[in-house]
């Protein structure tokens, strides 16, 4: 294993409440976030929302500074920008990294809050004046701004697009920034992605969109896999050298040995098997492991009928031929697909099974589209596990892979 990068703080805001711990447990007890969309405007029959936050105690487990600080960063912003920073906060604190010149921001996504983008523009083309705040609230940019001021981050920061692969990319480009020695550590952070009905209308016509009514309707993987349900979320991750991580005798949660991405070489939304299997591959020579040391994939698998055939394919042609083949399950299935953001909250989730030892079940999978893949059960798994992959794709052939890997792992 080479070039391995630590994990050391994880945080997370999900459809399931504040924190990792309420996304770990979830997962763990194969609760569905998934319910009836109460949002009108958006037109959607299902969804995975943020939960509702009470920033007056927001943070409550913060100590007195930080909490200070996520309040004036986030007082009057939105739901998304309040979710974020407490993402960011919970994940900074259990990190214990220190702030300064040498910590780096990178914020997953572009084309973050259409929400706000449409409302604006209503009001514009009414002859309605458009707020003055709105000059730096449509640029992706401002969560960096705001996250960098919370914590004062003085070093590099950009956001990282990817289509749904945002949260692979952030976190390819930040261990590329940390193996560079250009920063000591940096905070990863994938943003809700708040939609406005016409995303959300082209989503559903272009058929990536769950459109029926069942609420079991995001089936990653089934043969009755008919589109994705829109999900919310924020999630960040705190990633730094082991070797800075070891020396101030701090510990690690996990590994992050590889972050390969890839381009198809065409656009559109049909995915290239060939692309998907070679990022995978990449991503298993980055961290020097053979396929078969890989327990636990953690699959894009966004219940689209296509991309599931795709990633099926491409996950037999790396794994077939290995003497021992992982167990495969599909976050989605519980969180919703949380598009840009999506990313960053699966490595969230991954990292919190390989520190809790198990694997999330696969709930709504009935009839898998391919029997020769080894697909985890109904319910969770108590399981110790050493490695695992997390697949991240996006549209226009936008293909990452990362392997994470638990700190006292050694590979036989």
């Amino acid at each position: 294993m080479t070039d391995a990068v630590a994990v050391t703080g994880i945080g997370a805001v999900s459809t399931f409440g504040a924190g990792a711990a309420c996304l770990t447990d979830a997962l763990r007890e194969g609760a569905s976030g998934i319910r009836r969309c109460d949002d009108a405007a958006l037109g959607l029959p299902w969804w995975a929302p943020l939960p509702a936050l009470d920033w007056a105690t927001a943070g409550a487990a913060l100590a007195p500074m930080l909490r200070q600080a996520l309040h004036r960063a986030g007082h009057g912003g939105g739901a998304a920008l309040q979710s974020a920073l407490l993402a960011a906060a919970e994940a900074w604190q259990q990190a214990g990294a220190g702030a300064g010149d040498r910590v780096g921001v990178i914020v997953a996504g572009s084309n973050l809050n259409q929400q706000e983008a449409a409302a604006a523009w209503a009001r514009h083309a009414t002859g309605k004046a458009v707020r003055p705040s709105y000059a730096m609230h449509f640029m992706d940019t401002d969560y960096v701004g705001a996250l960098s001021e919370m914590l004062s981050l003085h070093g590099e920061g950009f956001t990282a697009g990817g289509a749904s692969g945002s949260g692979g990319v952030a976190l390819a480009l930040g261990r590329r920034a940390l193996l560079s020695g250009d920063v000591d550590a940096v905070l990863v952070v994938g943003v809700p992605m708040l939609l406005s009905g016409a995303e959300a209308a082209a989503l559903t016509a272009v058929g990536a969109a769950y459109s029926g009514t069942a609420a079991t309707g995001c089936r990653p993987f089934d043969r009755d896999a008919a589109g994705f349900v829109y999900g919310q979320a924020g999630a960040a991750i705190v990633l730094e050298r082991q070797t800075q991580v070891r020396r101030q005798g701090r510990q690690a949660l996990a590994l992050l040995a590889g972050a390969a991405m890839g381009l198809d070489g065409k656009r559109g939304t049909h995915p290239s098997v060939a692309g998907e299997a070679a990022t995978m591959r990449a991503a298993l020579a980055q961290a020097g492991l053979p396929a078969h040391a890989i327990d636990l994939v953690s699959a894009h698998g966004s219940s689209s009928a296509t991309g599931d055939q795709a990633e099926a394919q491409a996950l037999r042609e790396v794994f077939s031929a290995a003497p021992r083949q992982p167990c495969i399950n599909a976050p989605k299935a519980l969180l919703g697909h949380c598009l840009a953001g999506a990313g960053v909250l699966e490595a969230v989730a991954v990292v919190a099974q390989l520190q809790q030892g198990f694997v999330h079940g696969h709930p709504t999978l009935d009839a898998p589209i391919d029997a020769a893949l080894r697909w985890c059960g109904k319910r969770h798994e108590t399981r110790s596990l050493g490695a695992a992959l997390s697949n991240s794709f996006g549209f226009s052939g936008i293909n990452t892979s990362q392997i994470f890997v638990h700190p006292e792992y050694q590979p036989s």
